[in-house]
This record gives C-alpha cells, structure tokens and sequence, in this order.
C-alpha cells in the first residue's frame, strides 16, 4: 500500500473516472459558491444532516482512498496540495473517510475553526499522533496511561501539563533562557557565515546546520549543558538523526492509511526505532542532571528547567524523562523550519528586511556583542511580526486536529459525537477575508496600534493559529519562538540576505520543508 500511496499512477486508469464522477456530482448538488451562501442562510436554520457533507467518492471497506489515489493532485510528500483541491471541488468543508481512521472532515472556514477551537476548550482530544502513543504503550519504560501530554487527554493529560507549562510558557520564565539563547545564535552565525562558498552563499547542508544550532540552544536551555552539536558532537548528531526519522515515519503512518493500528508496517517499525534511540538519550541527560542536582549548592544560581521539573511535587522520574523526550522532539525540527521560511520570505522582501534592520540598529545597534535583553527584546516588534506573518502562509504544522466530544454544527452540518475534524490552516491563513492581500508577505498586519496597516488588519485571530490555541497550545512555543527571534536578530544584526533560485514548493512530512537546498546569499552589511 505504500508503493501505492507514493506510485498513485498504477490505480488512475482504473479509478478516475470513478472519483471524477462522484466529485461532478457532489458539486453539482452543492458547488463551492452554492455551499458558502447555503450556509450563510442557514446559520440559524435546521443543520443539514451529516451525510449531506460533500466529499470524493466513498467506497466499502476503502472509503475514499480509492479516489485519493486517483486524482490529479495526488501526492504523498505534498498531501497540502490534494487538501486545497478538495475545497476548491467541494466548497470550504468537505469530509472523507480512510481505512482505520473512520470519517474525517477537514475545514477551511475560520468561523468553523474558531466555533472548532470554543466548542471544545473544556476538553480538547487531539486525535494525533496516534502512532506515538501506540509505541509508547508498547514500551515498558512507560506505566499503563502515562505516556506524556503529547498523547494522553483528559485528566491524565491535564496532572503532568499543568506542572510542566510554567516553565515554558510563563514569559518571565522564558526570557531567563535569552543569555543561553543567544549565546549560541552568535556561535552559528559565526560559523554559518564562515561556510559561505567564494559566491557569498550558504551551504547546501544549510538545514542540517539549523538542526545542529536548534538542538544546541534547547539542550543549553533545559540542561545547561553544551551537547556539542554545532562541532558535529555523537551524541547530538544521534538525537538529530532519530528526530529526522521520526518526523519522516510519523508522515507515513499519521497520513497514510493506519494498517500500523493492525500489524507493524516498515513505518511503524522505524518510529519505533527512533523513538527507543531517543528514549534513551533523554533517560541519560535526566539521570545526569539528577546527579548533578545532587551536587548543587544554592549560591550557584537558579535551577534549569530540567532540574526544576525534577524538584517539582506530583513528577515523577518517567515524567520528566517522558517532558525532555518531547522536547527534544518537538523543538528541533519544528523551530529549524518557522526560522528558514522566515528567512526566505525575508530573503525575497528587501523592503521588510530593511525594515526590520532599522528596528535592530535602534534596538540594538550596530555592536554584536552587546547583549539582547528582555527590555531590548520586549521592543522588537517589527521581527516578531515577520516570524508570525511566515507562519502564517508557511503553516508549518498545518492543521489544528480536535476529536468531538460531542455534536456540533459546522458550516451548517450537523457532525456527531467522535467524529475527527481537521482545521486548515494552509487554506484559512490564505482567507482573503480574514487577511486582505494574503498572497502578500506583509508583516505590518500584525502589527499593533498605529504600527499596523488599517487595510491590513487582521479579520479572525482564528484563521492563523499555529501553535494552536487554549489549554492544548503548544507548550514549547514561547522558547521556539524566543529562540527564532534571537537567531535572526543576529544574523541581520551584521548581514543581508538574498535568494535567487527558483521559489520553493515545500514537502511535507508532518510538517513544512524545503523542497530544494536554500543556498541563501548572505554578505557584510
């Protein structure tokens, strides 16, 4: 099945005129336009019956797989593209159905995502990751529904998030990391600038050079502890490999069809394998710390977050751990790539990026080695709106994912109890009405007050959330971003950057890459 999931052409003899018949007729009961202003009628009219939601063709057993793979758009590593054909086919909703998963609706609308988000803040399941949380009961290390707030919900979610987040979501907390922050941004930009070729451009291997520097900078943070990862230290380079091969299998299994639920695919194999290398690291750096903490004194300053989480009441060993591997996960990939599109939409802006060094030359000045301090960060407004505008038509993550705990109406559908929705954010972050001009790179839409572009401003706070929102929000934004903020403020600091290759169609694999090596020209301001 996964030669077919990547080789869909074998099936689209057989299969095309099928799907294309469904697709013709559902939009000729209900076409994009048809569907918007149906809805907006009857907002407050009878919800139409969940059946009634368009979508391709549903076959037994198969259910919209068939058709999937049957269609022009079909493909494995940009399974975005396929997405933002089906609304254009069957309107700002539509649902599918998938071997495993059961019935699936994806909306584009940012009403329906923010009625989404609201209807289910009191108790937000995220049906994701799935193939995670399977490992994780496979592996003894973890005790019977304890396998980390990535996977677990309800209370068992809520006991371990509510201790860990006030060290990574407080701002007061995280602006303690900033000196360990920069400290390591100014050691990458040194070093990335001196593997420039003789044409002033990065190298080809500049992603895994980000790899090397995001690793660093959190390893530093929750440890206080240098991994080595910028001078091609093992035991970084093994984190950053399982991290890598990890996000590849977790594509293949959270994407693909689940057959994983039912016997061990290859893919399912390999995040196994992964998973176990990084399981392993993480029980070390704890076990280290511990011994280290045992050791300290408290006239050497204040606890890192690792050593705060092992000091916190109501954690336990495996929760630590079970936090760190989480971490390690989350923030190497996840903070590499919001950095690298952020830097190619600034690579293409020169205006913007002008912009943003006139804020750093007030800010900061000219001196690099002059330290970025809450204060001086606090006032870098115009940076923190080039990363949030990038994030927004670069959705890394892509998708906010909730299980319903109970009946909702969603664009006028009655979707029951159980039924798993995905809220776009690939489409809703290109909603013209929620942002005027989304086709443009501009920052200035985020912008506060008198800062910010009227005719810009920002319609539905719904329609961009990605890092999602409420209680289930990313619990590593604040240190991703803070992180992000610092390493480009270095880099435009003391240089200017330029792309001049073809743009970019990003892959993706559970979330947004490069499709091509990003060989951005950097030279001396």
């Amino acid at each position: 099945m996964g030669h077919l999931l990547r080789n869909p052409s074998l099936l689209r003899p057989l299969l095309r005129p099928w799907s294309q018949g469904a697709a013709s007729q559902a939009v000729a009961l209900a076409s994009p336009k048809g569907l918007a202003a149906a809805a907006a009628a009857a907002e407050d009219a009878e919800p139409m019956p969940f059946e009634a939601l368009p979508g391709p063709r549903r076959w037994p057993l198969l259910g919209s797989l068939p058709a999937m793979l049957a269609h022009p758009a079909f493909d494995f590593e940009r399974l975005p593209r396929l997405w933002s054909s089906y609304f254009k086919e069957f309107g700002p909703t539509f649902r599918l159905r998938l071997p495993g998963q059961g019935d699936l609706v994806y909306l584009s609308q940012p009403k329906d995502i923010e009625r989404l988000m609201r209807a289910t803040q009191e108790n937000p399941v995220r049906p994701y990751l799935t193939s995670l949380e399977k490992v994780r009961q496979q592996t003894d290390f973890f005790k019977k529904n304890q396998t980390g707030i990535l996977t677990e919900h309800g209370e068992e979610w809520w006991r371990v998030r509510r201790l860990v987040q006030t060290y990574s979501m407080k701002p007061k907390m995280v602006v303690q990391y900033l000196p360990q922050m920069d400290l390591v941004a100014k050691e990458f930009v040194v070093r990335i600038a001196g593997k420039r070729d003789d044409m002033n451009e990065l190298p080809e291997n500049f992603v895994d050079e980000l790899f090397k520097w995001s690793l660093e900078s959190v390893c530093l943070v929750t440890l206080n502890r240098r991994m080595g990862c910028l001078e091609g230290q093992p035991e970084g380079l093994k984190i950053i490999e399982a991290s890598s091969k990890m996000f590849e299998a977790f594509a293949s299994c959270e994407y693909g069809v689940h057959w994983w639920k039912f016997i061990p695919t290859p893919s399912f194999r390999d995040l196994k394998e992964a998973h176990d290398v990084m399981l392993g690291l993480a029980i070390d750096a704890v076990k280290r710390t511990q011994e280290a903490l045992a050791t300290r004194t408290d006239a050497e300053g204040d606890l890192n977050l690792v050593e705060s989480l092992i000091m916190t009441p109501g954690l336990s060993f495996e929760d630590v751990v079970t936090h760190v591997l989480d971490f390690f996960l989350t923030a190497t990939d996840t903070t590499s790539m919001t950095f690298i599109f952020t830097l190619y939409n600034l690579a293409q802006h020169p205006e913007a990026q002008a912009k943003l060094q006139e804020e750093l030359d007030e800010v900061l000045g000219r001196d690099h080695t002059a330290p970025i301090t809450p204060e001086r960060l606090a006032r870098l407004s115009y940076i923190k709106a080039c990363v949030r505008e990038s994030l927004r038509m670069f959705a890394i993550a892509g998708f906010v994912a909730r299980k319903l705990q109970n009946d909702l109406v969603l664009d006028g559908y009655q979707v029951p109890n159980g039924t798993i929705i995905f809220g776009s954010q690939f489409e809703s972050g290109k909603n013209a009405e929620a942002f005027p001009n989304p086709d443009q790179f501009k920052p200035e839409r985020w912008l506060r007050g008198s800062k910010g572009d009227e005719g810009l401003t920002v319609k539905n706070q719904y329609a961009s959330i990605p890092f999602s929102i409420g209680s289930r929000k990313c619990i590593g934004s604040r240190i991703s971003q803070q992180e992000v903020f610092v390493l480009l403020s270095r880099l435009f600091q003391r240089y200017n950057v330029s792309y001049k290759y073809k743009p970019w169609d990003p892959v993706f694999k559970t979330i947004l890459f490069p499709d091509q090596p990003p060989k951005f020209t950097v030279t001396e301001r």
